[in-house]
Parts: structure tokens; C-alpha cells; sequence
């Protein structure tokens, strides 16, 4: 796991951003995305990188996996995770709905979807996967206590994760279920890119770099995975209270220290 610390997370998201198209010029065509207040600017900046520096790129090969969706919302409901794809990243690269997946929240049998989208990911592969990071410790939607051999699944939602997803629901109750990638199905990824900013989330940050490897932290699965980048801001690295000799006690961790 190789860390990166950034001035803002407005720094934060160009480099990721830059990290993303780095991974495409070396040729993956498969990734993992993830939705969220964080990834608004990483994909913001993907967008004017894919204008102002790779005009004319064929877009024609890649192909996107989405990690999770709400339970009951359909593509134009405002706050389904296709909404979100379609209004921040999608159409601003041109995207073609048939180069998207992403599970279906409206399902009848909601189990086998999980199975069809569980087979999708395993047979195309994803190379780069794109992750936030919950304050409870959830990647995807995967919460607290989900064993680290879990695939795609229906998730009954925390009130820890009820309560933060209740800001994109001014006007009504968020859905209390989801469906998401299991962790062994995100760490089947080639590379992974784990993002944070803000001091909301140094003590789930600090379970994930320092803290016993557990289901109780699921963002501790990182940890198993040979190639894992974390972005994350100054704010951030200043609320965890480490030192660098901190990191050199936690197997695989490499601190690359603060940039501009």
C-alpha cells in the first residue's frame, strides 16, 4: 500500500485524475468506479484532462463497472448512482450506454442480479478500481462485519450510512438497502485507488492503514492486495496524528510524503 498526501483535495483530485489517465495510456480498459461527493471533482478533472490533453482519444475499447447502486432507485431517479454517472463522467466523455455497467437497483429478484453482475465482473476483469472510503470503514457498500470473501450482494444499510446518505436526500428517506460488489470481488482488481479527504474520515483512515485487519474495518482488506494507491489531503494526514515511524510498523505501507 503506497500513500500520497496532497496540499487540498482539490490537489487530491487532479492527481487521481491524472493516476486514471496514466492507467489507460499503459492500456487498461476496464475500470472500477466509484460515486460520491469525492469522486464529483476527481471526475470533473478527468473531464477537462480528457478535452485539454487527450482529444480525439477512442474511447471505443473502455468499458465501466460501477460498484454499487440503491435498492428501489431506477436510472433517472436523482439520486441512483446511474443518475450520478451519467450527470458527472458519462456524457462528458461520450460514453455509449452499452460501454457502462452498473447493477440494477429496480430488479425483480435482486439475488440474481447480484449473480449476473458478480459473473460480468469475474469474466471481463477490472484492471484500475476507483474506491471512497465510508466513515464507518465501508468500500462499495460494503459494511462493517462483511466477511472478507463476500461477492456481489444485497446490503441492509447501517445507521451510520443511513445517516450520512441522508444529505442527498433533503426531501425524503434514503433506501435502506443496496446492492454492491463484494470485497473479494474488489480486490480482484489489478490496481486499486483508495481516495480520502477531510477530517470526517481520519478515524476510519487510521483503522485502514494502522489498525488489525478485520471485518470490523472493511477498508482493512486493502491491506492484502499488492497494489493499492491512497490520495489524501494535508487536513486529512494532520487529523490522523502520525508519524512516519507509525507506518514503518504496519506491513507494506510506504509514505511518499507531502506534494503540491
Amino acid at each position: 500500500m503506497k500513500i500520497r498526501i496532497l496540499e487540498t483535495p482539490q490537489g487530491v483530485a487532479r492527481l487521481v485524475a491524472g493516476t486514471l489517465w496514466q492507467y489507460l495510456e499503459d492500456g487498461a480498459e476496464h475500470l472500477g468506479l466509484a460515486t460520491g461527493r469525492t469522486m464529483v471533482d476527481v471526475y470533473r478533472e478527468f473531464i477537462n484532462m480528457a478535452r485539454d490533453r487527450h482529444p480525439g482519444w477512442n474511447w471505443d475499447p473502455i468499458e465501466t463497472f460501477n460498484l454499487d447502486e440503491y435498492v428501489g432507485l431506477g436510472p433517472q431517479d436523482k439520486e441512483s448512482f446511474h443518475y450520478f454517472m451519467w450527470s458527472h463522467l458519462f456524457s462528458g466523455l461520450s460514453l455509449t450506454p452499452g460501454q457502462t455497467n452498473l447493477l440494477n437497483g429496480l430488479a425483480r429478484d435482486l439475488t440474481a442480479e447480484c449473480l449476473r453482475y458478480e459473473d460480468l465482473v469475474t469474466c471481463k476483469g477490472i484492471d484500475v478500481q476507483l474506491l471512497g472510503l465510508g466513515t464507518n470503514g465501508h468500500i462499495g457498500f460494503n459494511e462493517p462485519g462483511t466477511p472478507f470473501s463476500a461477492r456481489t450482494h444485497v446490503v441492509n444499510l447501517t445507521p451510520a450510512t443511513l445517516e450520512q446518505n441522508q444529505e442527498d436526500f433533503l426531501d425524503r428517506i434514503p433506501p435502506r438497502y443496496a446492492l454492491t460488489m463484494g470485497i473479494e470481488t474488489i480486490l480482484s482488481a489489478k490496481h486499486i485507488i483508495l481516495v480520502a479527504t477531510g477530517a470526517s474520515k481520519a478515524k476510519a483512515l487510521y483503522e485502514t492503514l494502522i489498525g488489525p485487519v478485520g471485518p470490523h474495518c472493511p477498508a482493512t482488506a486493502l491491506r492484502l492486495h499488492q497494489d493499492v494507491w491512497v490520495y489524501l489531503d494535508q487536513g486529512l494526514w494532520t487529523s490522523l496524528g502520525l508519524e512516519a515511524r507509525d507506518y514503518e510498523m504496519a506491513d507494506g505501507i510506504s509514505l511518499k510524503g507531502l506534494e503540491d
